[in-house]
């Protein structure tokens, strides 16, 4: 989970905070059904609980949880500035932001830095391992 991956990383490097921000983007969807309500009212609350511990004044807040969609033009302004993109999931349409993300980089120096999941990394590489598999198959190749 993205966000406990945070809490972790600023409880274990302090020197990050201030420093770093996750901009989590949840377009959405099924609204009506209990069960997201309930994950989205949880997420919520771990988000609250994130900056509560980490927020400094001035402004920063480790954590931005964005429930709403945002327009395309904005999405890839985000993607050009963004050094890190994480996808985990592999819900149809995930690895689409994966390509749009490496699409809006420059290359260089400065170049952000792709994260895929294992399943994902199979599945935009074509691998037929499942995902738990995609390491031992990494090793038969070499």
């Amino acid at each position: 989970h993205k966000l406990l991956a945070m809490e972790r990383l600023l409880e274990q490097h302090p020197e990050h905070v201030g420093r770093v921000v996750l901009l989590q983007i949840a377009v959405p969807t099924r609204s009506a059904v209990p069960a997201y309500q309930k994950l989205r009212a949880a997420t919520h609350q771990l988000v609250g609980l994130i900056n509560g511990r980490f927020s400094q004044p001035g402004g920063y807040a480790p954590v931005h949880y964005l429930d709403t969609s945002i327009p395309f033009t904005e999405l890839v302004a985000l993607y050009a500035v963004a050094k890190t993109c994480v996808v985990s999931s592999l819900r149809d349409g995930m690895n689409l932001v994966a390509y749009e993300y490496t699409a809006c980089q420059e290359g260089g120096p400065d170049a952000g830095v792709l994260v895929l999941s294992q399943p994902h990394a199979a599945q935009i590489i074509g691998a037929e391992a499942p995902a738990g598999d995609l390491g031992a198959r990494r090793d038969k190749t070499r």
